[in-house]
Formats: structure tokens, C-alpha cells, sequence
């Protein structure tokens, strides 16, 4: 799996590239967009104005990788922790856009190469994604607020191993899922979610899974 330090780089350099382009620039036409509409009376919790909402989440993702050691078996579940930013437009309309960490642990291979050596560091993979997309839910929804998520982005593997190893890959991602959404407070909710993730990956099409649970503080207006 591991490949050679000048030929690390993913050969659809452009795409990526042009892909981590247009998340940051939906998330910037967005804020935009709002900043020119003003008020709009029908935003969730009796805001009378467009609500501006951040997260912090964990959970858990299964990750459809192979294993560093063991290609023949899959990474499997891991630890996920992500940070979101929301634009609530209207009741039933979410911009968002989320920035992703699933923890895939190291090599046992490259740690026993790497203590050959004579050094203590160990190897660590991850896997980062960033995406942007929106949320669609019932425009009478009250304090429970079920809805519907669809994204897009890029996502960044790699497994770093001082000087044994440096594994790089940038590739698209897709996601969709389903949640619901409790309001605690007018500032502040908590939102329960799960995601299919699917992974264009070098060796093909990659489809991860993930459960998280996120605190979300809500702003009253731009």
C-alpha cells in the first residue's frame, strides 16, 4: 500500500484541487447571500432574523481503508471528531460545512522499523474530511427537528512515519444522512446524525459509514 515519496501525490491533482476550491467558495457565497437578505421571519426558535450556528461533534466512523499491515482487511471502526459552521436561511434550509477526523491508528510493520532505527516515534494515519452541503427538514418541525443531509468535498489520507514513510492521498467524498435535532435552549441544541460516506479512492470506490452526536450553540442573526 505504501508507494515511493515521489509518486505519493494523487495523479488528479487538478480535481482535487478545483473540489477544496468550491467547498470554500459555497461556504463564502453563503455568508454572503444572507448578509444581503436581512430578516426573515421564519427562522427556527423565533429568531426573527437568519441564525448563524457552530458544532463541535464526536463519534465514531467505520472507514472502508485497508489496513496498513494487513491489506486484506479493512481499518474498520475508529474514533471521529468534527467541527461545523451552519447558515439556518430559512426553517427548512441548512448551509453547512464540516471539517472531519477519523484517527486510524499507526503500522506495527513501520513501528518495528522505526525502533530499529533508534527512534521512539510511531506511525499515525489519518484520514480528514472537509465538505460542504445542507440540511433539509420540516418547516413546521418544533423543539424536535428530524432532517435530511447531502454534502460534497475532498478528503486527505495519511499515514506519516518519520522518515520510514510519508503516504499521501487527496480524494472526493460524497455523503448523505438522516438526524434529528433537539432544542434545549434558544442558543443551544444538541443534533444526533448518521452518514454514509462514499470515498473515491485510489483503489476504488470507498464506503464509510459514521455515528456522531454534536453540541451546536446558535447565534441570533449575522
Amino acid at each position: 500500500m505504501l508507494r515511493p515519496l515521489a509518486g505519493r501525490y494523487s495523479r488528479h491533482r487538478g480535481v482535487r484541487y478545483g473540489l477544496a476550491t468550491a467547498v470554500f467558495a459555497f461556504a463564502a457565497l453563503t455568508f454572503l447571500a444572507i448578509r444581503a437578505a436581512g430578516a426573515d421571519p421564519v427562522i427556527a426558535s423565533g429568531a426573527d432574523s437568519a441564525r448563524v450556528l457552530v458544532s463541535i461533534a464526536g463519534g465514531v466512523q467505520w472507514v472502508d481503508l485497508p489496513r496498513f499491515d494487513r491489506p486484506d482487511e479493512k481499518i474498520g471502526a475508529r474514533s471521529r471528531v468534527a467541527f461545523g459552521t451552519a447558515v439556518r436561511v430559512r426553517r427548512w434550509f441548512e448551509p453547512h460545512a464540516e471539517l472531519a477526523f477519523a484517527y486510524l491508528g499507526g503500522s506495527d510493520s513501520l513501528d518495528a522499523a522505526l525502533a530499529a532505527l533508534g527512534t521512539k516515534r510511531v506511525s499515525l494515519g489519518t484520514l480528514v474530511q472537509l465538505q460542504a452541503g445542507a440540511r433539509l427538514r420540516w418547516a413546521r418541525a418544533g423543539r424536535w427537528q428530524p432532517f435530511v443531509n447531502v454534502a460534497a468535498g475532498v478528503a486527505r489520507f495519511r499515514l506519516e512515519a518519520s522518515s520510514v514513510a510519508d503516504q499521501r492521498d487527496t480524494d472526493a467524498v460524497w455523503s448523505a444522512g438522516a438526524g434529528t435535532e433537539l432544542w434545549l435552549h434558544r442558543h443551544f441544541m444538541l443534533r444526533g446524525e448518521g452518514l454514509y460516506i462514499g470515498q473515491a479512492a485510489r483503489q476504488g470506490t470507498r464506503s464509510h459509514s459514521a455515528v456522531q452526536v454534536a453540541a451546536v450553540y446558535s447565534f441570533d442573526h449575522l
